[in-house]
């Protein structure tokens, strides 16, 4: 069980450095940013078939969403599922309480906080 365990634990650092290598690709391109992984990676019930999901915030993204998806994967990274605000927007909807942003706040690993808004949480 022990090997079990310690194998699970190898599984997810591994996921958390895909995802922080992918956020470092994307800061090059897009200038600072946070970036937070939630889901089945961040509560450890992922599997062989689950993806990386990712929020991330930046200062600016295109407002057409399928030019922001362009912005998002680019660089391409297999097994990656960005979602991405800008800080104004995630802002707006944490100040609602929109479930959604209560969820990546509360089970969400922080990787990279440039623009600091996950500082106080």
């Amino acid at each position: 069980m022990k090997k079990v365990i310690q194998l699970r634990k190898k599984e997810r650092k591994n996921l958390l450095e895909k995802a922080e290598k992918y956020l470092e690709k994307l800061k090059k391109r897009i200038g600072p940013l946070s970036g937070v992984v939630f889901g089945s990676v961040s509560r450890g019930d992922f599997n062989d078939a689950s993806d990386i999901d990712i929020v991330v915030i930046t200062e600016e993204l295109p407002a057409h969403p399928v030019r922001r998806l362009e912005v998002l994967l680019t660089p391409w990274v297999p097994g990656i599922d960005p979602k991405g605000y800008t800080l104004s927007e995630f802002e707006q909807l944490k100040q609602k309480g929109n479930p959604f942003v209560q969820l990546v706040l509360e089970e969400g690993i922080v990787l990279i906080d440039e623009i600091g808004i996950f500082k106080n949480e």
